[in-house]
């Protein structure tokens, strides 16, 4: 039988067709695939770089409450504090010695606090990024972290203005103030228990992505 070289020229021209469109599928395929990866990976790193960048803020914020709170305030920071509210036109001496001494020592632990800005700028700048890549759990915490700057100057601001009259009342504002004084007056410290389950919740989400070895805490 004569073989129709014609028709066998147009069959072995349709399957290098099938065979070019099948490699280019091939290579299609195998280049989304590599795209993913890649995106996976770079997706991965920033979630390290990210996690390794609030872990290290929960640390520093912990340690900067613990400065804040420090029962210890030294002369040299009252007569900052002193001249700063007499620059900005308040007439202490017309004032009785307790809140005369009060509103000196309120204004030290706004100083304080202020001391610490770029940690609140930084709380400001993470915490939409551990939002996105870490959900509610981490974003909440860095929020609670945010909230305790702002508890603590709300009782240094009222212990200006306290007068004494209600032991409880008074207790609870020097317990938020000072550091471990909740633990002697009978009013606990909450704000460092908040601060201390912030530190252990973050831990437990983010210490995983940075170590291999690292298993999550219960929360």
């Amino acid at each position: 039988m004569a073989i129709d070289w014609a028709a066998t020229g147009t069959w072995m021209q349709a399957w290098a067709g099938f065979t070019q469109a099948g490699a280019v599928a091939f290579v299609g395929w195998k280049g989304a695939n590599v795209f993913k990866t890649w995106r996976r990976q770079k997706i991965e790193e920033r979630k390290m770089d990210a996690a390794e960048r609030i872990l290290t803020l929960t640390y520093r914020l912990r340690r900067a409450f613990t400065v804040i709170r420090s029962p210890m305030m030294w002369a040299g920071a009252l007569d900052a504090a002193e001249k700063r509210l007499r620059e900005a036109g308040v007439t202490l001496d017309s004032l009785p010695e307790l809140k005369r001494k009060n509103m000196i020592y309120h204004q030290a632990m706004l100083d304080r606090i202020n001391s610490f800005e770029a940690e609140w700028a930084e709380i400001g700048a993470v915490t939409p990024i551990a939002a996105a890549l870490f959900g509610k759990v981490v974003e909440e915490q860095l929020e609670l972290l945010w909230r305790q700057r702002g508890a603590v100057a709300v009782a240094s601001e009222s212990y200006a203005d306290d007068r004494g009259q209600d032991n409880e009342f008074t207790a609870q504002l020097r317990a938020d103030m000072w550091e471990g004084m909740g633990k002697h007056n009978g009013a606990g410290d909450r704000i460092t228990e908040i601060i201390d389950g912030v530190v252990t919740k973050v831990e437990a989400a983010l210490l995983p992505v940075l170590r291999e070895d690292a298993e999550p805490r219960p929360t």
